[in-house]
């Protein structure tokens, strides 16, 4: 009986398909329609209606995905899901990106894998230390230094902020010029040396003591530790204009630490080799 049952059911699609074909050819077949179940109805002739099923969907023996990360530990919670005995991991500082790279090749069996399943963290720098690199050994007038400092204030360690405001608004420098020596040169001309001495003070008069460095605190990349970077803090009169200088010490030098950082973090949550390159 089942066998009946089933041998009528082919035949009933190989009639329909047959019917299908033949009123192609005679280009007699009129709407096709959708069917919410992913097949089709053809309406035919006379109005009958040809239901073809959907086909079950072809997936590849593999993984394919490629998911990106603006978050460490999600990324770490996702690599520990899918990762295999040979996922490897890269970082690139040129790229500011961590890579794990799910289905890498086997190195024990040495043998190919697809490379087609893989998570990547963007790391980009925290806003509050793009600020302090964009304004890195870059004059700043004393209005810009206070402007700077009203929006980055939370960011300054030592000395205390409310001095370094002090400094930006209200710093005078009185610069006392005096001739020191005079040389004859063999032309017959003389040349004048001289010396220079600033005297810093506020606007009432009472002298302000300039800090030779500041320390700044801020992550260096968006979620990641706080740095306290050493800069030091210069100021420069130019045609009798007061110029502030910071100067991040070592600036490019904490950037590859801080990377290699998250990279040895990463490697130690997940237990997978992460290596400082990147997969082409």
């Amino acid at each position: 009986m089942s066998e009946e049952v089933n041998n009528t059911t082919i035949e009933a699609k190989e009639n329909i398909a047959e019917t299908v074909a033949r009123e192609v050819k005679a280009q007699q077949i009129g709407t096709v329609y959708d069917k919410p179940d992913g097949g089709q109805a053809i309406l035919l002739p006379g109005g009958a209606l040809a239901h073809l099923d959907a086909l079950d969907p072809v997936l590849p023996k593999h993984i394919e995905q490629g998911v990106t990360f603006d978050d460490p530990d999600s990324f770490c919670r996702y690599v520990n899901d899918f990762k295999v005995a040979h996922t490897r991991g890269f970082g690139s500082l040129e790229h500011n990106k961590i890579k794990a790279v799910i289905d890498y090749h086997d190195h024990a069996e040495k043998t190919r894998q697809y490379m087609a399943h893989d998570a990547t963290l963007l790391m980009p720098m925290d806003l509050d230390w793009v600020r302090w690199r964009q304004i890195d050994n870059q004059p700043m007038t004393q209005m810009d230094f206070a402007y700077f400092l009203e929006e980055m204030a939370h960011t300054v360690a030592k000395p205390d902020a409310a001095q370094l405001m002090e400094i930006a608004t209200d710093l005078k420098v009185l610069r006392d010029t005096k001739a020191t020596t005079v040389h004859r040169l063999q032309d017959g001309t003389n040349e004048l040396s001289f010396s220079e001495n600033d005297q810093t003070q506020n606007a009432r008069g009472r002298k302000i003591k300039i800090p030779e460095e500041i320390i700044i605190a801020a992550p260096v990349h968006f979620g990641g530790p706080v740095l306290n970077a050493t800069a030091k803090f210069r100021y420069r009169m130019q045609s009798g204009v007061v110029h502030f200088i910071i100067a991040i010490m070592n600036r490019k030098k904490h950037e590859q630490e801080a990377f290699k950082q998250a990279l040895a973090d990463i490697e130690t949550a997940t237990k997978v080799p992460f290596l400082l390159g990147w997969d082409e």
